[in-house]
């Protein structure tokens, strides 16, 4: 089960990263404005594509180890999906709030870190492999230090990209993404330098759920749904914007009238 990890793929998971955490800090922006209704429409789906992406990352990652033969147990493997989403939900919610302390805004960062260290482990323990992967405690520690601390300071950029004038946005969101990208990415691959694979082990054969699919496709597949997502958040909040103004327009006119019989 020795591998070497393949560059290409590597980056990969980390542009899907960071794709899916810009698209975060986008939305949760947006879903500040968005009415209650909408609200809760976007909170649910900013965070599957968001978790989506982190959970595609983290397989993209494992298939760039290039150990041959990895198959997944479904089960284990969806709920380390719903884990990331479960995180993603936190996160968007987080950074959606108008005003969040720095007690709330740590607790966020921990809850989301300790989920994307579930979604990572949990997607390990899917693999069918025998005997089971063990793991150095210091290595394993140092992991969910990383993903906790880079998760706070990414929520705490979020939170203030609104504070900032337009020319700004666009820098300070990227700067956002690439810190929890690389939060993402460098919980994995810690994670992965912590796994002790036995001498002898091997994976279970014939299992559809397959590692060898977990590549290039699903990065671009995810790129793709986070991009549609941003879409038509986008589309609904400038129509939400056109509405307000109508409102506006609508209620000036009224009053003028008033003015106009008094």
């Amino acid at each position: 089960m020795n591998g070497t990890y393949d560059l290409n793929l590597v980056l990969a998971s980390w542009c899907v990263a960071v794709a899916a955490s810009y698209a975060a800090f986008d939305l949760g922006g947006r879903i500040a404005c968005f009415e209650s209704g909408p609200q809760k429409l976007w909170l649910p789906a900013s965070a599957v594509a968001m978790g989506s992406g982190i959970w595609s990352a983290h397989f993209i990652g494992m298939q760039a180890l290039g150990a041959p033969g990895l198959s997944f147990d479904l089960s284990l493997t969806l709920l380390s999906w719903l884990a990331a989403v479960a995180a993603s939900l936190l996160a968007v919610y987080v950074i959606s709030r108008s005003r969040l302390g720095a007690a709330g805004v740590a607790a966020g960062g921990v809850v989301m870190g300790l989920g994307i260290c579930v979604m990572h482990y949990a997607g390990m323990f899917a693999l069918r492999m025998t005997p089971r992967i063990t793991y150095d405690s210091e290595l394993f520690s140092a992991s969910v230090f990383i993903a906790v601390g880079l998760s706070i300071a990414a929520l705490l950029i979020g939170l203030s990209v609104r504070r900032l004038p337009d020319w700004q946005l666009v820098p300070a969101k990227l700067c956002g993404a690439l810190l929890m990208g690389a939060a993402i990415c460098g919980m994995h691959y810690t994670g992965m330098a912590a796994a002790h694979i036995p001498p002898g082990a091997a994976c279970a054969a014939g299992n559809a759920l397959s590692g060898n699919w977990m590549g290039l496709p699903v990065a671009l597949f995810t790129i793709g749904i986070i991009a549609a997502v941003m879409l038509l958040s986008m589309f609904d909040a400038q129509r939400q914007e056109q509405r307000w103004q109508e409102r506006q327009q609508r209620i000036t006119a009224r009053f003028r009238r008033g003015l106009a019989r008094g």
